[in-house]
């Protein structure tokens, strides 16, 4: 699935249709997800259950999974209703954590079969290897050359972890938000590759049309009743 630039990408995007930035709570929530990697001992079940899925991606269908997706977030919003949180914490990281989730589910079926299919005659290692390489360096393609990459960064850096229901720790989070920091200054994590299958300008698109797609539906929630 697509790496933190990618989310971030769709985040910026997002807002940008609100003529707005987003907030740091809402740059951490759209990592969040994947924060289970900050977690000893897992396989893909856990993956799947941050990601809200009650079944693989495989199994479950587009309407099944905006309705997961839906779901968690009417019930987080009813909780905000009865906290003390501000409009700029806990809303704002609910709302990253399932844009990330839903980027992921429109990147599985815009990019990733696609890819899985074109490559089809290589092994299963191999193919896990190849997708890993492009996406690792079109990530920091990203992180060289979007202008807002400093601010978002700085957003990443002053945001608080906390916890996400029962599914990842504050901890794991933490974690995770410390190991985006940093990940990007190391130069072992850079390819030095012009990817062929998963370029550059495949993911710019994918994201601008991802955040059109995940903003429609996120408005469209907010102003249905759960």
């Amino acid at each position: 699935m697509p790496l933190p630039m990618v989310h971030f990408l769709v985040a910026v995007e997002m807002h940008k249709l609100d003529d707005r930035h987003p907030f740091p709570p809402f740059i951490l929530g759209s990592i969040a997800p994947d924060a289970i990697h900050a977690r000893p001992n897992t396989d893909r079940s856990d993956k799947n259950r941050t990601h809200l899925l009650t079944k693989p991606h495989g199994q479950t269908t587009d309407a099944e999974y905006w309705e997961l997706v839906r779901a968690f977030l009417h019930h987080q919003w009813a909780k905000q209703q009865q906290t003390d949180f501000s409009e700029e914490v806990m809303p704002g990281f609910v709302e990253g954590y399932a844009a990330h989730v839903l980027a992921d589910r429109l990147w599985l079926d815009g990019l990733f079969l696609p890819f899985r299919e074109r490559v089809s005659q290589l092994a299963q290692r191999e193919v896990a290897q190849l997708y890993y390489r492009e996406v690792d360096q079109v990530d920091i393609f990203l992180y060289r050359r979007m202008a807002w990459r400093p601010q978002i960064w700085q957003s990443l850096a002053a945001a608080t972890a906390v916890g996400a229901e029962e599914l990842l720790s504050a901890q794991e989070i933490e974690a995770w938000r410390q190991r985006t920091l940093h990940w990007y200054d190391d130069p072992q994590n850079d390819p030095h590759i012009e990817p062929a299958h998963i370029t550059y300008e495949a993911v710019v698109d994918f994201a601008v049309q991802a955040a059109q797609t995940i903003h429609a539906r996120l408005a469209a929630w907010q102003q249905a009743p759960s």
